[in-house]
This record gives structure tokens, C-alpha cells and sequence, in this order.
């Protein structure tokens, strides 16, 4: 499946291709839960959607930017 050929790839897609690259599609680390959002087209490094607080407001980070 080549991601960068569509824009919003779905949660099916994303899982398999998560599974394909050994990373997770949704993680909690530190009282932050994590979901695979999308690949940057150019790098091919994943993005993530954070929620950090109760209220469940999220916010996309890369990878890079996880810590």
C-alpha cells in the first residue's frame, strides 16, 4: 500500500502498515496515549495524535518531536 498516494489513509490501512514497519499504531507511555495518525509524505516518518489530558484534546507531533 503506498500511503502517499492518499491523503487520509484509514485505521485498517495504517495498522497493517504500522505492522509491516515493527512501530505501534497506539501506545500510552507516561500518561500520554499516542495513535498512528498519518506518514509525512517526504520522509516517510510517522505522525502521531497525542492526548494528554482528560478532557481528551489532541494535538498531532511527529516522532521527532516525541520524547
Amino acid at each position: 500500500m503506498d500511503y502517499f498516494k492518499s491523503r487520509q489513509p484509514t485505521k485498517e490501512q495504517l495498522m497493517a502498515e504500522a505492522k509491516k514497519r515493527n512501530i505501534p499504531f497506539r501506545k500510552e507511555e507516561n500518561g500520554v496515549m499516542y495513535e498512528l495518525h498519518s506518514f509525512d509524505e517526504h520522509t516517510g516518518m510517522p505522525i502521531y495524535y497525542t492526548t494528554k489530558d482528560i478532557q481528551g484534546q489532541s494535538q498531532k507531533v511527529s516522532v521527532e518531536e516525541r520524547k
